[in-house]
């Protein structure tokens, strides 16, 4: 009788177990079926393209990778050229080089917010991020003076931007940035070097005391992967 009892309480539980499951597998509001939908929802990584500076003689590439819903890394490079219609005109000179920059996006969104929106995306959203950016070019026969002339401007700011996801797929990013740096170079040449636009800020007695200024802005578009 024992025997026939505890037979009996296997075969239910069996039952019960074996219809649990199929109603996860069936109901797309299940547990198992979010996690499965979210593992193909959320995309860790972005390419992008910062589309102002193409005109403005640089070819600049970008790569974001989201650690979690606080912060990301992003890293990028580009090439520099001399940009039309100033290639040729022969007081603008040859210009060839490169760029550098890099830093860590903090969220600025609450921490209710996220913990309350199980959907938003990991690459979405406001953002803070301290920018390392470094640019490194020649110019070659620029305002009738042979050179080459070697400019190694870099700079640090404090960016306050936004990240949006279009269809699970294309992202925009739009940012501004404020800080400080220095041109480093044989002489001045302008104030526009590729990555930020630099200046000075004069004060004190007959403005002895300068303070190098150096803003940034961009309007990045890529994919996310």
């Amino acid at each position: 009788m024992k025997k026939l009892l505890a037979l009996s309480l296997s075969m239910l539980l069996g039952l019960h177990i074996n219809a649990k499951s199929i109603s996860i597998s069936q109901n797309p509001d299940s547990t198992y079926t979010k996690i499965a939908n979210d593992h193909k929802r959320v995309k860790r990584m972005a390419l992008k393209i910062d589309l102002p500076k193409i005109i403005s003689g640089s070819l600049p590439l970008s790569f974001e990778y989201s650690f979690n819903k606080r912060f990301s890394a992003e890293l990028g490079g580009g090439y520099i050229y001399s940009q039309y219609p100033y290639s040729g005109v022969s007081d603008y000179g040859r210009i060839n080089g490169f760029t550098m920059r890099g830093g860590v996006k903090f969220s600025i969104a609450s921490k209710k917010r996220i913990q309350e929106n199980e959907d938003i995306q990991l690459l979405q959203g406001l953002y803070l991020m301290p920018e390392l950016m470094y640019s490194d070019y020649t110019i070659t026969n620029g305002y009738n003076k042979p050179g080459p002339y070697i400019y190694r401007p870099i700079a640090i700011t404090l960016n306050l931007g936004g990240q949006y996801i279009l269809y699970n797929f294309i992202v925009i990013d739009w940012y501004i940035g404020i800080g400080t740096g220095g041109i480093g170079t044989q002489s001045f040449y302008g104030d526009y070097y590729y990555t930020h636009i630099g200046g000075d800020i004069n004060f004190g007695s007959g403005g002895s005391t300068i303070i190098p200024l150096a803003l940034t802005s961009g309007f990045k578009v890529g994919i996310i992967f």
